[in-house]
């Protein structure tokens, strides 16, 4: 398998990989990943997508009708496994 790795000691907003001719015109796959641990700065959960206290700031927040749930009928009847 060819491969290029590079690293950014620094990544910025946006980073530049220069791709070999071999790799042009093809299909590659592109892989970007933090090797450290997050900044403790981190405005992100630790392994979430959702920023840290997100949940907190807007649970019980909506102020429209109340939400109901629709009935859901009766679940199928299904063959038990062995």
């Amino acid at each position: 398998m060819e491969a290029i790795r590079k690293m950014f000691p620094d990544a910025q907003d946006s980073v530049t990989v220069d791709l070999p001719p071999s790799f042009r015109h093809r299909l590659i796959e592109v892989v970007v990943m933090p090797i450290d641990a997050a900044p403790a700065n981190s405005t992100q959960a630790a392994g979430s997508a959702w920023p840290a206290g997100l949940f907190e700031k807007i649970a019980g927040a909506w102020h429209g009708e109340p939400l109901v749930r629709a009935p859901q009928g009766t679940a199928d009847v299904r063959t038990p496994l062995d």
